[in-house]
């Protein structure tokens, strides 16, 4: 075999590894037309605009990452006045912070689930959350569904007087995202 043989060969044998690799990586896009829900003690809605990269490989977790946002100006509760309170300087100042960031930092699995640690950004404050969730596919897509809580003031989601009561302090959210390959 010539030297120029065995280059093309090895050439051949890189792109063809590089070929199965990489059809092996899970990376999933989000369903455009997903709402997060939300609730609290007194008000509950929905962020729409769910953004960003989720590679899960629930067979090799210190391969997986998730990077995601969600426009936080998307907040509806159904209530165009709570909406407006909401995005506000004093809730989520929407008009500085437009987004809500999430970046995992660890995965494991836990009897039939599995959970995620990372970092949550909210108002320009980042702090690390717990978020416990199941995995299945189904008909080509992954669903990842889960619920967890956040205490709004950590984050400096403060509000005032009598409706910062009645709102409460924690916010469970509730997920159940659709996936497809990319």
């Amino acid at each position: 075999m010539t030297n120029l043989q065995k280059k093309i060969v090895t050439a051949f044998a890189i792109l063809v590894t590089t070929a199965f690799v990489t059809a092996g990586l899970a990376n999933r896009s989000i369903d455009s037309n997903y709402t997060l829900k939300f609730s609290t003690s007194a008000a509950s809605g929905t962020f729409s605009g769910l953004k960003g990269l989720v590679a899960f490989y629930p067979e090799d977790l210190n391969k997986s990452k998730i990077e995601v946002t969600v426009d936080a100006t998307s907040v509806n509760t159904g209530s165009s006045l709570k909406d407006t309170h909401a995005k506000s300087e004093e809730w989520l100042n929407t008009g500085k912070y437009p987004l809500i960031k999430f970046t995992s930092t660890t995965f494991k699995k836990q009897n039939d689930r599995f959970i995620i640690n990372g970092n949550m950004e909210l108002r320009g404050v980042v702090k690390p959350v717990e978020i416990p969730f199941t995995y299945k596919e189904e008909n080509g897509k992954a669903i990842f569904s889960g619920t967890f809580s956040i205490n709004r003031s950590d984050y400096g989601v403060s509000g005032s007087g009598l409706k910062a009561k009645i709102v409460g302090e924690n916010v469970k959210v509730n997920f159940n995202i659709p996936t497809g390959k990319i």
